[in-house]
C-alpha cells in the first residue's frame, strides 16, 4: 500500500505525461522490500526532481539503470548534478543489486560527502575520471595519476577530508577496472596473434612447441600430426556434461588433437595464453591441468558447424563432438612478455 498523498508530491501532470514511464514507475515504487534506500520505503521525498531524475536514469542507462532508479540516493544525486556530470554517471554499471551496482554506489558516496556533488559539477575533468574506465579511450594511468596530484586534493588545514578521501577513492576504482579492462584486452589480443603464430609453422611459438631446448616435457613432438582447435569449452574433470555451473567448466584457448589411423581421437594437448610471464592460470583452469592424465569432457564447440581447425579445414564428422570424453596428455601455458603481439622463445610452461 503506498502512502497517501504521494501523487501530491511527484505531481500528477507529470505522472499523467504522454512521455512518463508512468507504469514502470508505480511498478518500481511498489516494489515491497525492507531495504531504507529504496523509494518504496522514501515516498515522503519524492518530488518533480526526483521523477525527472527517475525518466532520466530510465532513458539514458544503458540498462535502464533498474537498480539506481530505485535508489532514494540514486534520484537525489541525479536530480542535483548538471548535465555533463550526468551523462558522465550513467556511463557507471548498474548490476546485479541495489547493494553491489556500481552507479548506486557513486551517487551514495555523492549524497552523503559534504560537498562532493558540487565538486563534480566544477570539475568536469574529475567527472570524466570517475567514469575513465568507461570512455571509449580508456583512461591511462597518466591520465589518473594528472587527477590525482591535482592540487585540490592537497590535505591543507582547513580541508575537507572525507570530500578528498571520497575523491580519491573513487580514482582508484576507476584506475583499477581501466587497468583490468586494459589487460583483458591485451590478452585477447595476444591470443589472438598467438592464433596466428600456430598457423605458421615456421614461426617461433610453433617451433618452441615443437623442440623446446629448455624442457622436453613443454615440447609436442608430433604437433604437425595435430589438428588445432581454437576455443572450446570442456567440463572440469569429474564434472558431468552439461556441467552448466560457473564452476563446472574452463574455456581452453587452444586444443590440440591427434587422430589414430582408424581416424578416432586418441588424445589431445591443451594450450592457454597467457599475456605476461606471471600471469596465472585460473582457478578452473588450474583444476583442468591437475586433471593431466584424464579424461575431459566436451561442453560446446562454439557456433561452428561444421567444425573446422584453425586452418579452414573440417574435421571428420561425429569425432569431435558434445559430451565426447577426451584423453588430456598435456595442459601447457604460453606465457608471453606483456606485448600483445610477440613472445620470445622459452614461455612456454
Amino acid at each position: 500500500m503506498l502512502a497517501a498523498g504521494w501523487a501530491t508530491n511527484c505531481g500528477e501532470d507529470k505522472l499523467n505525461s504522454f512521455t512518463f514511464k508512468t507504469n514502470q514507475f508505480l511498478s518500481d515504487l511498489e516494489e515491497i522490500t525492507t531495504n531504507p534506500e529504496h523509494i518504496y520505503n522514501n515516498v515522503s521525498k519524492l518530488n518533480d526532481k526526483y521523477l525527472d531524475a527517475w525518466q532520466y536514469l530510465y532513458d539514458k542507462h544503458s540498462t535502464n539503470a533498474s537498480f539506481a532508479r530505485k535508489s532514494i540516493k540514486g534520484l537525489e544525486a541525479i536530480s542535483r548534478l548538471n548535465t555533463l556530470a550526468k551523462e558522465q554517471a550513467i556511463l557507471l554499471s548498474d548490476l546485479q543489486s541495489m547493494q553491489q551496482s556500481t552507479l548506486v554506489k557513486y551517487c551514495t558516496d555523492l549524497v552523503n560527502t559534504d560537498g562532493f556533488i558540487a565538486f563534480v559539477n566544477n570539475r568536469p575533468d574529475f567527472a570524466k575520471g570517475f567514469s575513465g574506465h568507461k570512455q571509449i579511450s580508456i583512461y591511462t594511468n597518466a591520465q589518473y595519476e594528472a587527477l590525482t596530484e591535482d592540487n585540490e586534493l592537497t590535505v591543507q588545514p582547513n580541508s575537507n577530508v572525507a570530500l578528498i578521501d571520497a575523491i580519491k577513492a573513487r580514482l582508484l576504482y576507476s584506475e583499477q577496472q581501466a587497468q583490468r579492462f586494459d589487460n583483458f584486452a591485451k590478452g585477447r589480443e595476444f591470443e589472438n596473434y598467438i592464433l596466428d603464430q600456430l598457423k605458421n609453422t615456421n614461426s617461433v611459438v610453433y617451433q618452441d612447441l615443437l623442440t623446446n631446448p629448455l624442457d622436453i616435457t613443454r615440447r609436442v613432438t608430433d604437433l604437425a600430426q595435430r589438428r588445432i582447435l581454437h576455443s572450446v569449452y570442456f567440463c572440469l574433470p569429474n564434472k558431468p556434461n552439461p556441467c552448466s555451473g560457473a564452476k563446472d567448466y574452463f574455456i581452453a584457448d587452444f586444443v590440440l588433437v591427434k587422430y589414430d589411423n582408424d581416424n578416432k581421437i586418441m588424445d589431445m594437448v591443451i594450450l592457454d595464453s597467457k599475456l605476461n610471464a606471471d600471469t596465472k592460470l585460473t582457478t578452473n583452469q588450474g583444476l583442468a591441468k591437475l586433471g593431466v592424465g584424464g579424461l575431459l569432457t566436451v561442453k560446446s564447440i562454439g557456433l561452428l558447424n561444421p567444425i573446422i581447425d584453425i586452418n579452414g579445414v573440417e574435421l571428420l564428422a561425429n569425432t569431435f563432438i558434445v559430451g565426447k570424453q577426451i584423453p588430456q596428455i598435456k595442459f601447457l601455458e604460453i606465457h608471453g612478455t606483456g606485448s600483445s603481439t610477440s613472445y620470445t622463445a622459452g614461455g612456454i610452461k
